[in-house]
């Protein structure tokens, strides 16, 4: 593209947890010469930034410890949501994205519709909606009928819907494209070492599993971060992980055998592991 600009690309990652930032990492360093910028928050910016990616900062949302928790910071929530709406309109309008890519934050959708920049979205919610009829079990109705099921509506503004899946058999709506797990680039020519590695991401850290002194805990999320978490599972021989769609998809891509315990609640993440149980992928650990 000599002597003319490259395209301009706007990322928008949630950084809640890791996986919507290593996914969208491993999309980074495909996208060649393009110019992109980052909005995301958390330890996203860090992580992300790590990998070299540039990324402009949002106002971290506040997470819940409970129902009384959810109901006092609800409105701080609020002001933050109105913040970040306000960072992304911004960042549009003195970037200039020719495409605006949505890893499940939503704050940019609004000012992306306003200035009428074209949105991809990175997004499984329609995949859960899909598997609901038959995978649906009592204590995930709230996870399901109070983010998933919105989610999928929320997924219909954009023009083009990518769906990592484990199954490219599981009908999707149209506009929806099934695109296979992604994941950052392995690394290459490790043996195997053995050993039980727990890998305890995400931002609530509930894997609900005692464990034995000698066996490796890894924070991947939170507030404890590694860098080396893909050199760890490939040192491992069996991994036990909760139940999220990046941290399966590299254990799995490094042919590590797997314990999957979900995160207590979430419907995403229990049809993750029982999709892969149903393949004979993974083992699911049930207490």
């Amino acid at each position: 593209m000599s002597g003319q600009e490259k395209p301009r690309v706007l990322f928008a990652v949630a950084g809640v947890g890791l996986g919507n930032a290593t996914r969208s990492e491993a999309i980074l360093r495909e996208l060649g010469d393009v110019d992109v910028r980052v909005l995301s928050f958390g330890n996203a910016v860090r992580h992300l930034r790590r990998s070299g990616a540039t990324v402009w900062p949002m106002l971290p949302l506040l997470l819940p410890g409970g129902a009384l928790d959810f109901l006092w910071k609800m409105p701080l929530n609020l002001v933050v949501w109105l913040v970040n709406m306000l960072v992304c309109f911004v960042a549009i309008v003195r970037f200039r994205p020719r495409l605006v890519v949505v890893d499940s934050e939503y704050s940019v959708i609004l000012p992306a519709l306003l200035t009428g920049r074209r949105m991809v979205g990175i997004n499984g919610a329609a995949l859960v909606e899909a598997l609901w009829p038959r995978m649906k079990r009592p204590g995930l109705g709230w996870s399901y009928w109070g983010r998933e099921w919105w989610d999928a509506r929320i997924a219909r503004v954009f023009h083009t819907t990518l769906t990592p899946t484990f199954s490219s058999e599981i009908p999707l709506p149209e506009g929806h494209v099934p695109v296979p797990p992604i994941v950052r680039p392995l690394p290459a020519g490790r043996s195997e070492e053995g050993g039980i590695l727990v890998l305890r991401g995400g931002s609530l850290h509930e894997t609900p599993l005692t464990l034995p002194a000698d066996v490796e805990l890894t924070e991947i999320g939170g507030r404890n971060v590694v860098d080396d978490s893909l050199e760890r599972i490939a040192r491992a021989s069996i991994v036990v992980c909760q139940g999220g769609f990046s941290s399966l998809s590299e254990v799995l891509a490094l042919g590590k055998k797997a314990l999957v315990a979900p995160l207590p609640g979430h419907v995403e993440q229990e049809f993750n592991a029982r999709v892969l149980e149903e393949m004979g992928a993974v083992r699911v650990f049930d207490g």
